[in-house]
């Protein structure tokens, strides 16, 4: 049966590194992580992937990030979807896990894909400044960030 994975390019590192130590070896196709920033673009990008596939399965390497893999549908082949809430919970193995270790923790966490791509929170402050000023995007930023006590990067190495 042909399998082939659409995933986030935000988690590239990890799914190389897990291919790497597993013999799985199926075909990837990347998707812009940006466009995590606007739910619908994702939607519909995920839908024009979905349209080009030429396999038996698919294994999507996405939570439901911000409700975006809503709506997409399957052709004619088995489309699998983690069901999580996006893919810290995913690389956690369960929104359970995610939850106690936050929770614990008081952390936000991001994969270092994250940090690499366009759109991503430092890109987002500065975006900020520009268009509010420095004040202004210092509130946005702590209402959006100001109770988490921690940075965390999932180690899956």
């Amino acid at each position: 049966m042909k399998t082939i994975i659409v995933a986030c390019n935000r988690l590239e590192d990890e799914l190389e590194f897990a291919m790497k130590k597993t013999p799985v070896s199926y075909p990837v196709i990347w998707v812009e992580g940006e466009l995590h920033n606007t739910p619908s673009k994702l939607t519909a990008r995920l839908s024009e992937v979905l349209d080009q596939v030429d396999a038996q399965r698919v294994l999507m390497l996405f939570g439901f990030c911000g409700n975006a893999v809503l709506g997409i549908r399957a052709k004619n082949f088995e489309m699998i979807i983690p069901r999580v809430d996006d893919c810290i919970s995913l690389l956690f193995g369960s929104v359970k896990k995610r939850a106690a270790i936050s929770a614990e923790y008081a952390a936000f966490f991001i994969t270092e894909g994250w940090l690499h791509v366009k759109g991503n929170i430092w890109e987002e402050y500065l975006t900020s400044v520009e268009t509010y000023g420095e004040e202004v995007a210092h509130y946005i930023m702590n209402a959006q960030f100001g109770h988490y006590r921690t940075l965390g990067v999932p180690d899956v190495g």
